[in-house]
């Protein structure tokens, strides 16, 4: 089984760049981001708000790792409607990512000709299957689900 924490991280805008400090306790081979807090939509106004020096990351943890993580005041343990809480209203929000730059090429080049699409061509701009090509990612409500958070 997994958990979800909340880590606090500071945050340090220097140089153009974004720059993170983790509690000791964190340890990134164990922990699986979700999502940080200024991925979210309506977020990053929060993070400004709190003077833009901290920010949290929502992730997962094998029960068995939990304890080493919760040694920190600046980690702690979500429950799931803390978590949808948190992720708010990108909870359903899934994206589409092109995988197969050529092949949506191909077949968009086929589609401004008026070409008819072979059903390879059509699997390829369908993004709701796993053929490379466009591909939707899951929602944050998915990966909970599939997590059983």
């Amino acid at each position: 089984m997994k958990k979800v924490l909340k880590v606090k991280i500071k945050r340090d805008q220097s140089g153009g760049a974004t720059h993170y400090e983790y509690p000791p306790q964190y340890n990134p081979k164990k922990f699986q981001v979700i999502t940080y807090e200024t991925q979210l939509t309506d977020k990053m106004d929060v993070v400004i708000g709190r003077g833009n020096k901290d920010e949290y990351v929502l992730g997962f943890v094998e029960d068995v790792d939990v304890a080493g993580f919760l040694a920190s005041p600046d980690i702690v343990e979500v429950n799931r409607a803390e978590a949808d809480e948190f992720i708010g209203p990108d909870l359903d929000k899934a994206t589409e990512k092109i995988t197969d730059q050529n092949a949506v090429l191909i077949a968009l080049a086929k589609v401004a000709k008026k070409e008819e699409l072979s059903d390879e061509d059509k699997e390829v701009i369908d993004s709701s299957n796993k053929k490379p090509g466009i591909n939707r990612s899951k929602s944050l409500r998915e990966v909970l689900d599939e997590n059983n958070i």
